[in-house]
Parts: C-alpha cells; sequence; structure tokens
C-alpha cells in the first residue's frame, strides 16, 4: 500500500514540475532551473518521509516470546548452537527456554533464541540467530545481558512488586517511561544493527565484540558492568525470571518505535546510513554520569 502511494506522490510531483515549467515559470521571469530544483527537493522530502513511514510500519507491535525448538529452523547453526550451549554451562550458566518472536501486526522477524541465566552473577545470555530475508547468512551469536536496580525507590518498588503488563498500543508509553531511568548494559559477539544505535537510549548500552566466544564475552562483561556498578553506585538486580526478561525485551521494541516516530527523518536517514555504520558500542550518558559521581 506504501508503495503505490510513493509512486503517486512522485508522478504528481512530476506532472505539477512540467505544468510549472511550460506554463508557470516563462510568465513569471524564472528559469526552468529553478523549477526543476522545487522538484527535486520536494520529491527528497516527501520521499524521506515515506521512508521513514515505511520503517514504521516494519516494527513489530505487541511483541510475545512464543516457546519454540531447533528443529524448526532448519538453516539454523546448530553445530554452533550447541558449542555456545556447552561454553555458557561451563561458565555457570542454566539453560532457560528456547523461544521464537511473534506480534499483534505480523511483523516480527523468524528468529530462533536460546535463552540461560547465571544464578551466582544475576545475567542473562542469549544464543540466537536472524533468518531475516534481508539479511544473507547471518550468523548465530551470543549476547549477555545485566539490568541494574533503579536508583528510584518507588520505581523499584513498582518493578518487583510484579512484572508490569507487556506494552501494547493502549500503555506502551507509561511502561517505556516507566522503564527509562533503568540502565541495562548488553555485551554481543553479533555486530552493532546501525537501526539500534540511531534509535540508541541513553541508559541502555551495547559493547559488540564480532564472532568472540561466549567465554570471552562474558569475561568482558562482568568487567565492564562491575566498573559501571562501581561508578554509578548501582546493584545488578537479581530478577533474572523468564517473563521479566519478556518484559524487557517488550518495552525495548516498544521504545524503538516511540523514538522512532519522533526523529526527525533526515537525522534518522543521516545517522542510519553515515553514521551508525561507523560505531559498534554505545555508551551514551555513562561517561558524564561517572564523571559527575566522582
Amino acid at each position: 500500500m506504501q508503495a503505490p502511494k510513493t509512486l503517486l506522490w512522485f508522478f504528481a510531483g512530476l506532472v505539477a514540475t512540467i505544468f510549472l515549467i511550460q506554463i508557470w515559470l516563462p510568465s513569471w521571469g524564472l528559469s526552468i532551473t529553478l523549477g526543476l530544483s522545487i522538484y527535486f527537493i520536494l520529491t527528497l522530502i516527501v520521499g524521506v518521509y515515506e521512508l521513514k513511514k515505511l520503517a514504521l510500519n516494519s516494527v513489530p507491535e505487541n511483541v510475545r516470546m512464543v516457546a519454540t525448538q531447533a528443529a524448526y529452523f532448519p538453516e539454523l547453526d546448530t553445530q554452533r548452537l550447541e558449542q555456545y550451549t556447552e561454553e555458557l554451562k561451563g561458565l555457570g550458566f542454566e539453560q532457560l527456554r528456547e523461544y521464537s518472536v511473534t506480534s499483534s501486526n505480523g511483523k516480527e522477524v523468524p528468529v530462533f533464541a536460546r535463552v540461560f541465566v547465571h544464578p551466582i552473577e544475576h545475567c542473562i545470555a542469549e544464543v540466537g540467530q536472524v533468518f531475516a530475508p534481508h539479511i544473507e547468512n547471518a550468523p548465530l551469536a551470543c549476547v549477555i545481558f545485566t539490568t541494574f536496580e533503579s536508583p528510584d525507590e518507588n520505581l523499584r518498588a513498582k518493578l518487583s512488586s510484579s512484572v508490569p503488563p507487556i506494552p501494547n498500543a493502549q500503555n506502551e508509553m507509561d511502561v517505556t517511561q516507566l522503564d527509562d531511568s533503568i540502565w541495562s548494559f548488553a555485551t554481543s559477539s553479533r555486530k552493532l544493527d546501525p537501526i539500534l544505535w540511531t534509535l540508541r537510549h541513553p541508559r541502555k548500552l551495547i559493547s559488540t565484540h564480532p564472532e568472540e566466544s561466549p567465554g570471552r564475552l562474558f569475561e568482558i562483561h562482568l568487567a565492564k558492568r562491575d566498573e559501571m556498578a562501581r561508578a554509578l553506585g548501582l546493584e545488578v538486580s537479581r530478577d533474572i525470571t523468564f517473563e521479566t526478561f519478556e518484559y524487557r525485551v517488550a518495552v525495548s521494541n516498544a521504545r524503538l518505535e516511540r523514538t522512532l516516530r519522533s526523529k526527525n527523518p533526515f537525522l534518522f536517514l543521516y545517522e542510519w546510513k553515515l553514521v551508525a555504520p561507523k560505531h559498534h558500542e554505545w555508551w551514551g550518558e555513562y561517561p558524564r554520569a561517572a564523571k559527575r559521581k566522582r
């Protein structure tokens, strides 16, 4: 539906430009070059806004995690999956669940993920692979997550009393704002997605180390998250249940949509295509916040 609309805008602009060049501009004493410039500027503006609409329409809504099995994904790198599983278990992680993703608008990307928890270090590890049509040979990767306790005691009480409702069209703004003050840190062996960097959050930090083993990722993750805890005076959240993990993922997805909706489309396009590909990490407010705490 969006593509025909964009095409219609293009031809309408072309017809208007031809009419402008042939009839109006000569009578006003203006040049044909000006008419063409106006046309291309208007086409660019409309095109950028339509691109943003396409991006918004591709975001999954009301994300849910559904149980699955590795056997359902013939393209899954099962050899590396089992290798990573054994390595994580050797590091003290316990396997929790396997899941895929579904959404209410059918925009989800096919994905397989196996989730692990570390009962001593209170972090979550995920080994997964994405099977998007536009991503060729996306390798299976490992990500390790830590969420910190909120410094706001009232917010902490709200979050610890029960897992908040998973975001939907009615409450996504409330839950994302509720979660905005919380710090989190992820260490990943997957390359940083330019879209994620473009829609970054100042307290949701990430460091990527492509093709690193789970053991090395775990070592990097613990060192950096302990440094963050000391520098910011934070405590690691002990809530590592699957339900809370699902809630965090859903909130993150809702936040991405909220950020994309409010972001200037020209800035979005510039950062997405020209700035984000040069980055492999995001530290947000952390350097300044740590400096203020000293």
